[in-house]
């Protein structure tokens, strides 16, 4: 069995790459109305570099007030310079002008550039701003003339960064820990928030918005952060979640403009999966079983030892079989070796220029690339599905011509109606076949790995990868 490691967890993996901060800067905005003031809600304090003035937190009617946790994650085009922002959202004690009380008051934690992954900055943020509230303004209001629109009162920077623990893995498994506890009030027992939780992936898998979470009360910021786990590094590093909608009166289409999942009260609980959606039931249901028993390793793609092939003469079989990768992770703590390899470290048996050597794998070169592939910032879905190369590439010009994200979508649409037509086989091996080609093109619509030095190399790994996942008797027969 697979030593469990958080970092084993889709959306973290990405995270054992090179040095972790031992610092995360943020920066800090807190809206909502000002004691006395007109009853206009307003950013009432922010850091100087807080960019989230044009976010559009929508919680409903707010006729229901509570303390509820939020996350968004708004991917740029440029990877590094994503930017998350973790909120929290209280009754606020203030009273406007005219005497009247009754609102919600907001702090929003945002982070940007650090390279981390969402699911990590979810579970060092989220917990700490659910801690925030208004005393980084209230005894400073007299400060501002609250007439003038553009009055808004600065937060400093100590006020909003902060270090990481020296034991930052034992923090991380602490927060996963109650974040899992958390999960209780999905469900009247563990069938109950399993299934509760597979149709949340579900949905969200299938691009659905929003995906419903029903629950019992809000979930606890520990529990919101958890909930990105998981999830495929790309799907995961561009969610926006609400832990709890504060209204009686609940509309899904509006809720949809503004989040991707939401977290609704079980009471109220209506809507059934659509068919688009019980076609990614199957890898839903083992991600909330994963998080639920707290087993990433359910997530970890195996596959067979391949046989020798029958086209090879013995001495070919005999050289693959002997080829070794030895491949390295530099982890928290450790240095890169001196020739600075791209955060992995790959080389034959007969090389041993290696830093730290994790694991040693035996296969031939299609299974060598496969074990290099999960190391890597992207993982492919476990998909038995290609395309032919010239599909591929239309897709990918598509991508770096244009970067719209509406005609990358036109043109894999067009390409999935073309293929399907020529499929063969009953009802069931067709639709079997459909699924794992949506999750291709699930994968190839999120590639981040545009800006690459050199673009032949970017099509030869796109290849590779097809490759990989193609050899199958799922392959659909295409001329």
């Amino acid at each position: 069995m697979t030593e469990y490691t958080l970092w084993q967890w889709p959306s973290l993996q990405r995270a054992t790459r090179g040095k972790l901060p031992k610092k995360l800067a943020s920066q800090r905005g807190v809206f909502g109305k000002v004691h006395g003031a007109r009853s206009d809600f307003r950013w009432i304090a922010k850091s100087t570099e807080f960019s989230g003035d044009d976010l559009k937190i929508y919680l409903g009617g707010e006729d229901n007030l509570c303390t509820l946790s939020f996350w968004y994650g708004r991917q740029l085009k440029d990877k590094a310079a994503a930017v998350y922002f973790a909120g929290a959202s209280y009754p606020s004690r203030v009273q406007d002008a005219a005497g009247r009380s009754g609102s919600l008051e907001t702090q929003i934690a945002e982070s940007g550039g650090s390279g981390l992954p969402a699911a990590l900055v979810a579970l060092l943020l989220l917990p700490r701003v659910r801690q925030w509230d208004d005393k980084v303004w209230w005894d400073r209001r007299e400060e501002k003339n609250w007439l003038l629109p553009g009055s808004v009162l600065a937060i400093k920077a100590e006020a909003c960064n902060f270090s990481l623990p020296d034991d930052l893995e034992g923090h991380l498994n602490e927060v996963i820990a109650k974040g899992r506890a958390s999960l209780a009030v999905l469900g009247a027992d563990e069938a109950g928030v399993i299934n509760n939780l597979a149709n949340f992936y579900a949905a969200l898998l299938a691009g659905e918005k929003p995906a419903v979470l029903y629950a019992a009360s809000p979930l606890t910021a520990e529990a919101l952060a958890v909930l990105l786990l998981p999830l495929p590094p790309a799907l995961a590093d561009s969610l926006s979640l609400a832990g709890w909608i504060p209204s009686l009166q609940i509309k899904l289409a509006e809720l949809g403009k503004y989040w991707d999942g939401v977290v609704l009260p079980k009471e109220g609980q209506t809507t059934a999966l659509s068919a688009t959606a019980a076609a990614r039931l199957t890898d839903a249901e083992k991600m909330a079983r994963a998080l639920l028993e707290n087993r990433p390793s359910l997530l970890i793609a195996t596959e067979p030892e391949e046989e020798p092939s029958l086209n090879t003469t013995p001495q070919e079989n005999a050289r693959q079989s002997t080829k070794t990768l030895q491949v390295v992770v530099i982890e928290d703590g450790q240095s890169l070796p001196a020739s600075e390899p791209d955060k992995l470290n790959v080389t034959t048996e007969n090389n041993n220029n290696v830093c730290y050597q994790k694991k040693t794998f035996t296969g031939n070169c299609k299974k060598a690339i496969e074990i290099i592939e999960k190391f890597c910032d992207y993982n492919i879905p476990n998909v038995r599905w290609t395309l032919k190369e010239n599909e591929i590439r239309t897709i990918i010009e598509c991508r770096h011509n244009t970067g719209e994200e509406i005609e990358v979508t036109k043109q894999i649409e067009d390409i999935m109606s073309a293929q399907i037509k020529n499929w063969k086989g009953d009802k069931e091996q067709r639709n079997a076949k459909k699924i794992h080609l949506v999750a291709l093109m699930d994968y190839l619509k999120n590639l981040k790995e545009i800006e690459l030095h050199n673009e032949n190399n970017f099509y030869e790994r796109i290849y590779k990868r097809i490759e990989i996942i193609g050899d199958s008797a799922l392959n659909p027969e295409i001329n």
